[in-house]
């Protein structure tokens, strides 16, 4: 009997491994009220639980259960279905990163908001970008060896977000 109670625990210890943590960026993370999307996001993916979420560097940390399992293009494909997405860590040096802030109108909702975010997330060299359909601003951390804010205004454009400004123009 008591052989028998040992190899049920090791069976049992040999099944039950750790979650491991890790950090990833998360696309996706435009708007504060994005955190409890993320979050509501994250109960639908199953083998990683959502830790933390930094909306300052859009970031978050997560428990994987299993990493052959999640990998990050797993977790990746996953948010995707709810509009986020994960990437690995920054890369490039902080030297070549600039803060574009760009003014913007008739920005009314989260779903607007979330057009124009893609307007210039999508642009390579974007690391980062916030709206805010409340203040009228979109931000973006660029690499400015690859774009620069004409690409940013250019790229909301094409998304059909009116520029501060040109407004009056038309």
């Amino acid at each position: 009997m008591r052989s028998a109670i040992l190899i049920t625990m090791l069976v049992v210890g040999s099944s039950a491994a750790p979650a491991e943590e890790v950090a990833y960026r998360v696309t996706g993370l435009f708007s504060p009220v994005r955190v409890d999307d993320l979050k509501e996001a994250m109960r639908k993916v199953e083998g990683a639980t959502l830790k933390s979420v930094d909306f300052a560097t859009a970031s978050a940390v997560f428990d994987i259960a299993d990493r052959r399992k999640m990998t990050i293009e797993k977790l990746d494909q996953e948010l995707r279905k709810q509009t986020f997405g994960a990437k690995g860590p920054l890369l490039t040096p902080p030297d070549k990163l600039k803060e574009i802030e760009i003014d913007v109108v008739g920005l009314d909702c989260k779903g607007c908001a979330y057009g124009a975010y893609l307007g210039v997330y999508q642009i390579d060299g974007v690391e980062r970008a916030t709206v805010s359909f409340k203040d009228g601003k979109v931000r973006a951390l660029i690499d400015t060896s690859k774009t620069n804010r004409e690409a940013l205004v250019e790229g909301l454009r094409k998304k059909r977000v009116t520029i501060a400004g040109e407004a009056e123009k038309k």
